[in-house]
């Protein structure tokens, strides 16, 4: 059987079979099949995912949850990769919306891989730096189907992209306010003319007072008549939290997290709360595992289990419902059957 023979043999060096084939439609199809379009840049998806605290907590989130969910097979080199490494491949499925996971059990680097297609778009194998894959060592995860292009998925971080912007936008503005100890920029005007080098002196004076927070309650005495008008909205007057805020729940909504979960104020209660934990398990991570576990059984032909007894949310449906007997119920928590337990 294959894979009586998957775990044993060595780790694939350049492609020998039908690499004549990917040689040959490699020099014609290469340059015009690129993997990232302008549309979807690997580094920036990065960035966006390094530098938003939201993104950031939904993706971790995902990942730690589904990594939770012990996965038992057949074949034991299989289930000891993906029992220690599921974490791996749900984090680039969230980030870059493309996961590629070869038989010898190793994620293929996404910045350096490039797709090798024929003229209508039919996959014929891989690229990486200089070693070449044929297209069936090769397991390619898609987070979502993409009626544009048929080869590649898009990211959640593609989907919020706009909101990222706003988010973003508002932490450097409050920043940039902090900088300055909450004072927005303005204009000094005075009434007589006065000569250039007061002018200068109290310009200095100003910018130094004015330059950081260190300077809070300072103040500059100057003779004559003088009007401060400030430029800008006042930041209450922007509703930035308000901003932030929708920001945030839209970004986790494009992940499927229910915002309450990432620490947003408003209808934080202990029910709400509960209610949410629910909604993120049953909604999102349990059908995202197995969905992604039903691909690997295909790829690898192999029966794949996915080991739920640990997660709280389904131990408080099978112990609410009487759906499993007495003895059942013995079983999953270490305990020899008993006469009659035979029975819901």
């Amino acid at each position: 059987m294959f894979l009586s023979k998957l775990f044993n043999k060595q780790k694939t060096t350049p492609v020998e079979k039908n690499s004549s084939e990917i040689k040959e439609n490699y020099s014609v199809y290469y340059k015009n099949n690129p993997l990232w379009t302008s549309s979807i840049n690997h580094k920036k998806l990065e960035e966006t995912y390094r530098n938003n605290s939201t993104i950031f907590r939904c993706v971790h989130l995902i990942s730690e949850c589904a990594n939770s969910m012990k996965i038992t097979t057949t074949v034991a080199g299989l289930q000891t990769y993906l029992n220690k490494n599921l974490e791996d491949i749900i984090t680039h499925l969230l980030v870059y919306g493309n996961c590629f996971l070869h038989r010898d059990l190793f994620l293929l680097p996404i910045n350096k891989l490039s797709i090798l297609t024929t003229s209508t778009n039919v996959v014929i194998g891989y690229k990486n730096n200089e070693i070449s894959y044929d297209e069936q060592e090769i397991l390619h995860l898609k987070y979502c189907s993409n009626p544009g292009n048929n080869i590649h998925s898009i990211s959640p971080i593609q989907i919020c992209v706009k909101w990222v912007d706003i988010c973003n936008f508002i932490q450097e503005y409050v920043g940039g306010m902090l900088q300055n100890g909450g004072k927005p920029s303005g204009i000094l005007s005075h009434g007589p003319i006065i000569n250039e080098k007061e002018r200068n002196s109290f310009k200095e004076q100003f910018k130094e007072l004015y330059k950081n927070m260190t300077h809070n309650g300072q103040v500059v005495v100057a003779e004559g008549r003088f009007e401060w008008k400030a430029l800008g909205i006042e930041p209450e007057k922007l509703h930035l939290l308000d901003h932030w805020t929708n920001s945030v729940k839209e970004i986790a909504n494009c992940f499927g997290v229910p915002s309450i979960l990432l620490g947003v104020t408003g209808d934080a209660t202990f029910s709400n709360y509960s209610h949410a934990r629910k909604h993120l398990w049953e909604d999102l991570i349990i059908p995202f595992v197995l969905n992604l576990i039903e691909k690997l059984q295909d790829f690898f032909d192999c029966e794949i289990k996915v080991n739920t007894q640990n997660i709280e949310i389904m131990n408080e449906k099978i112990w609410q419902k009487n759906i499993l007997t007495i003895n059942e119920k013995r079983k999953l928590l270490g305990y020899e059957p008993i006469v009659g337990g035979d029975i819901l």
